[in-house]
């Protein structure tokens, strides 16, 4: 097997910068805002000699359980605008019609073949390698996730993955990058091997978790925000955020009973920084030693055949809910020519 080693192009190696999150608010009057601005900051850094894979991740058809198409817009915007050329890769759960697919297809952004020609990567402190499509090798990554945490369970209790870590296990999984009990970790230095540049956009107008079955909780919070970060890659190195101690910030920040608090915490940027997140309801988090029972109540009995997209609630709380059955609807029929605000 062979290395497959990177070099940025047009990149000064020495250019780093800060771990940091960048936290904007989604307005309702303008939704793809706040999307396009966070973009824009962390692919501010992007080679533009590389091409972009941009990685789009779901759980589910409903609001929570993937990104909003007002986010897609956002990042195809700021992709646009930094005059980036990229191509897109899906993970997740998909129906008959993908909206998303058409969504970014009208945005000239296509699907790229993960089916051809593939090259092994071999990742530091692993004697097995991933087989990674060559036509993504050497590009940088855009990652957008929903803000979902992953319930498991073991015999000290349930833990949570959360969405940056989730979302790249879910990228990487089909290249040999197994789950195991350090999947996040492999996943993420698989990540930073075979791409240039690591971005994540986290869709967090809505937060869902889902229980260690797959299934979805009925409870949905409304932190409605857009967060970006940067993980770790040959330009951005060990200054980078680890994606565990972000989705681990990210849990206590809605009040998710963590088993240790992160080693280290990301630096909160822009607007959002400091507006406060909704919590969980309490109830569901009295004492250790009824953290499972109290999860576990808030998922609806549902029958084996159902699938989970079904447990969500029928009405989307929040001040974007209205924005998930119009915001399509209101759009042109192709965006050709339409730039982007500047962030």
């Amino acid at each position: 097997m062979t290395r497959v080693g990177l070099r940025p192009m047009g990149v000064c190696s020495s250019r780093v910068m800060p771990a940091r999150l960048r936290a904007h608010p989604i307005a309702a009057a303008d939704p793809t805002r706040a999307a396009q601005q966070v973009a824009s900051a962390v692919l501010a850094d992007a080679p533009r000699g590389r091409p972009l894979v941009l990685a789009v991740v779901r759980w589910g058809a409903h609001p929570g359980l993937h990104p909003s198409p007002w986010c897609l817009d956002g990042v195809v915007h700021a992709i646009e605008e930094a005059g980036l050329q990229a191509g897109a890769v899906q993970r997740g759960d998909r129906g008959a019609t993908d909206p998303l697919a058409v969504q970014l297809a009208t945005r000239r952004i296509s699907p790229l073949d993960e089916d051809g020609p593939s090259v092994t990567v071999c990742l530091p402190g692993s004697r097995h390698g991933v087989r990674v499509p060559r036509a993504l090798v050497g590009h940088s990554l855009c990652l957008v996730v929903p803000c979902v945490h992953h319930q498991r369970t073991s015999e000290r209790g349930p833990s949570w993955r959360g969405p940056i870590g989730a979302g790249l296990v879910s990228l990487t999984s089909s290249w040999g990058a197994s789950p195991t009990r350090s999947a996040v970790e492999r996943a993420a230095r698989c990540a930073s091997e075979v791409f240039a540049h690591v971005s994540v956009v986290i869709d967090a107008g809505w937060w869902a978790f889902l229980s260690s079955r797959e299934e979805a909780s009925p409870l949905l919070l409304t932190p409605e925000r857009m967060l970006g970060l940067r993980l770790a890659s040959p330009i951005t190195g060990s200054n980078a955020i680890d994606p565990r101690h972000a989705d681990a910030w990210l849990g206590l920040q809605l009040g998710l009973p963590m088993r240790r608090r992160p080693a280290e915490s990301p630096t909160v940027l822009g607007p959002a920084a400091h507006t406060p997140w909704p919590k969980l309801p309490r109830p569901a988090l009295r004492g250790p030693n009824r953290a499972r029972e109290g999860f576990a109540a808030l998922w609806r009995p549902t029958e084996p055949s159902r699938s989970r997209r079904v447990a969500l609630p029928p009405a989307v709380p929040g001040s974007l809910a209205h924005l998930w059955d119009e915001y399509r609807a209101s759009q042109p029929a192709t965006t050709e020519g339409r730039r982007g605000r500047p962030g």
